[in-house]
């Protein structure tokens, strides 16, 4: 994290022109100081603090929605821009709706009120990239974010897959609403990632056909990787997305097996599930979005 100072001298560059390349590829970071609401630094993680430039959040939406922002060629009513999507005016995500003054304030004034900090620092990078739209509903996409706050004793790190319903992000589809337990461990079992690795370690997988089963098994694998994505192998895991719909009907998935140990947050291991046989009804899925 940057040891940021409110005695900041900047370099007055124009911040967009100055950092194009980093906003193309994601890899930008926004810094947000709490003694200086009203405006944003722009900057890398390696930045010296003095390189940092400083802008303001509505010029950063601005610039971002002028230069980004276009409709999808591959389907009509789908919208992408720099870390945003969405179907028929429906939003599925949105980075900088995340890290607005007001949530990031919302987020994290307690340190100001519970420790001797006169002030915080938030920064966060974000990528999410498009996979799929479900039914015209759902938007399937690749979340990768790091934040880091003063006083957090570790960066936040999200790595992960999801589905999401447009209009209403919160609204997460299960592995269990999708696909049937035993279909979805059965072929887990059968991945290189798990089948080498309880091979290596000589666990009996020929009796397990449950998301308990398979999870009990991770755990007392005494490995450390499998034992940190123990804890999502189960129906209310929403770490997948929907790729392809075939033409039998069957969809092909990847589940990124990841973990909700916020030490093993760096995890993230994605594993292909092919012809299985949807419990929603599945009448499209569309991809290549960029």
């Amino acid at each position: 994290m940057l040891g940021l100072a409110t005695s900041l001298t900047f370099a007055n560059a124009d911040c967009f022109s100055k950092y194009k390349t980093q906003f193309d590829s994601k890899q930008i970071m926004l810094a947000y100081i709490s003694s200086q609401p009203k405006q944003y630094f722009v900057g890398l993680p390696t930045d010296d603090e003095s390189q940092l430039c400083n802008t303001t959040y509505k010029e950063i939406e601005q610039y971002l929605t002028k230069n980004y922002r276009k409709n999808s060629n591959n389907e009509s009513g789908v919208v992408t821009s720099w870390n945003y999507l969405a179907i028929n005016n429906k939003v599925v995500y949105d980075f900088l709706a995340t890290i607005t003054p007001a949530e990031i304030k919302a987020d994290n004034d307690d340190l100001l009120k519970y420790s001797d900090f006169k002030s915080y620092t938030a920064d966060n990078q974000a990528e999410y990239r498009p996979v799929s739209i479900v039914n015209d509903q759902y938007g399937c996409y690749y979340h990768q974010q790091f934040s880091m706050t003063t006083g957090m004793a570790h960066p936040g790190v999200v790595n992960e897959l999801i589905c999401t319903q447009a209009g209403n992000p919160s609204n997460a589809l299960k592995i269990q609403q999708v696909a049937a337990e035993q279909q979805v461990v059965k072929q887990l079992l059968q991945t290189k990632e798990l089948k080498n690795s309880f091979a290596k370690l000589k666990i009996n997988t020929a009796k397990i056909s449950t998301y308990s089963q398979l999870g009990n098994a991770l755990s007392n694998s005494n490995d450390d990787q499998l034992g940190c994505i123990a804890g999502t192998i189960n129906g209310n895991n929403t770490g997948f997305s929907i790729d392809k719909l075939n033409s039998d009907g069957t969809i092909d998935i990847t589940m990124g097996l990841n973990s909700d140990i916020s030490a093993c947050s760096s995890i993230f291991i994605p594993v292909t599930l092919t012809k299985i046989k949807p419990l929603m009804k599945i009448s499209k899925v569309v991809t290549a979005f960029d």
